[in-house]
């Protein structure tokens, strides 16, 4: 379907008011949106952004995700293309604002009491300040390229998925090789909730499970609700899907996360699940966040991750074990440098893997890294970790503590580069030597533990 009113600087334009109702009720905007297109009207139109905000935008175009719940209204606001996406069933549906292509996010007007304020908004709906000048434009020929290079990429996926996914488990078994590749170039954005759930296991769990995610949210209580609220506002607090108080994004996220407190009460509720957590309601529902949780922490593929966050933190201590001694192999004048300085692992890594990095990196190379990691397993983590300290290393071996600190806390956009980083990371082989190091390791914290139940035998308290 083609724009309506499509030109730049047309008299006719669609303005997004703020109306605290209608974020209520994402369904109410999908449908205001459907209409307009339909009726080919530009004005009169008032939907739900964000509280106090207002948005002029010229040009709607509307498309039915044919194999998930989304409906997509891409927007043109100027020369820049945004994509509004309406996620879930009318009932329980939420507004996510995407960038279409490689181009910046769009503005808003943001009024704060008497005093406006420009907010960019970057294709992932993350807010951020800019008070340095917009990074200049693609050309009409680099834009139109990206945009046929990412229209080839996404037909390739829509085949290889299939209608809902059907045609997926039958393409893996044939061609494991060319999946694996492909998800490593990156999963199309508007494709990535419905290929996370296959590759986790999790919409087989869904399936097994009807009505048990509505039970543990409605009808169970938890011991860590207190602390679930109080954590809520600390996650993501820069998107717009989390930001307004009580709103559909941080209750969502509650619900997700009473409802694993209750599934699993051995876990209960850490803080460094909140970060995943809101991470895949970004992509999902909530019953299929929940349940890609059960996938990952339980162990529906890869191994079990509930290690992560049971008392004591055992799993992340395994981990950062195996990583100490495969940076110290692979970079040993670093882990000498590490050692003068009394670096350990746990004064930068831990982060990295309970909330496998999505709780400070850029959210473009965390949404890489997840695409690897949900298909194969938690070595990305390592990988990724390894390939960070040998693009820095150079500079790293020469920094004192105060300075190497900061620097494993603050690493560069460019280091940062997913297509710099990625590939060096794919580089490490270490499947094998994380096998060793994890039966060393619990040789050794095994005796250790049979060695402080002889002692409390010996002094009981």
């Amino acid at each position: 379907m083609g724009w309506r009113n499509g030109e730049a600087g047309c008299a006719s334009r669609i303005e997004f008011a703020a109306k605290k109702n209608r974020v209520e009720r994402g369904c109410g905007m999908e449908m205001e949106m459907w209409r307009a297109h339909r009726s080919q009207r530009s004005d009169g139109l008032r939907i739900q952004v964000s509280p106090h905000t207002q948005v002029t935008v010229v040009g709607i175009k509307h498309t039915k995700n044919p194999i998930s719940t989304c409906n997509y209204f891409e927007i043109r606001l100027g020369n820049v293309l945004v994509l509004l996406v309406t996620v879930g069933s009318r009932k329980n549906s939420f507004l996510s604002f995407h960038k279409i292509n490689e181009i910046v996010g769009f503005e808003m007007e943001k009024k704060i009491t008497d005093e406006s304020v420009q907010v960019r908004v970057d294709r992932f709906g993350f807010v951020k300040q800019e008070h340095n000048s917009p990074a200049k434009s693609k050309s009409a020929f680099e834009y139109q390229s990206l945009l046929n290079r990412e229209d080839r990429k996404l037909r390739k996926w829509r085949k290889m998925i299939g209608v809902g996914g059907c045609d997926w488990k039958h393409y893996v078994r044939r061609k494991p090789n060319v999946v694996k590749r492909r998800i490593r170039k990156g999963i199309p954005d508007s494709l990535r909730g419905l290929v996370w759930q296959l590759i986790s296991g999790s919409r087989d769990l869904l399936q097994m499970n009807p009505g048990v995610y509505e039970q543990l949210v409605i009808y169970e209580t938890s011991a860590s609700e207190l602390d679930i609220i109080r954590d809520i506002s600390r996650t993501f607090p820069s998107h717009v899907f989390f930001q307004q108080r009580h709103g559909p994004g941080q209750r969502s996220l509650y619900n997700v996360l009473k409802a694993y407190s209750v599934y699993d009460r051995e876990v209960g509720y850490v803080q460094g699940m909140g970060f995943i957590a809101g991470l895949l309601l970004l992509y999902m529902s909530e019953e299929d966040a929940f349940w890609l949780l059960v996938a990952l922490l339980k162990g529906a593929v890869h191994a079990p991750m509930e290690g992560l966050y049971l008392e004591g933190l055992p799993l992340v201590q395994q981990y950062l074990f195996q990583f100490d001694i495969l940076m110290r192999e692979y970079m040993p004048k670093l882990g000498e440098h590490f050692t003068q300085e009394a670096i350990n692992p746990s004064m930068y890594g831990s982060q990295w893997f309970i909330t496998v990095f999505s709780y400070s990196f850029p959210f473009h190379l965390v949404l890489r890294v997840w695409d690897v990691f949900l298909n194969e397993g938690v070595k990305i983590v390592f990988k990724v970790g390894l390939a960070l300290l040998k693009y820095c290393h150079d500079d790293l071996v020469n920094l004192p503590f105060e300075k190497l600190m900061h620097a494993l806390r603050n690493f560069s956009d460019d280091a940062l580069n997913p297509d710099k980083l990625l590939p060096m990371a794919y580089s490490f082989k270490v499947s094998k030597r994380l096998e060793e190091l994890k039966q060393e390791y619990e040789k050794t914290n095994g005796k250790l533990v049979a060695s402080n139940a002889k002692q409390k035998q010996k002094h009981p308290a």
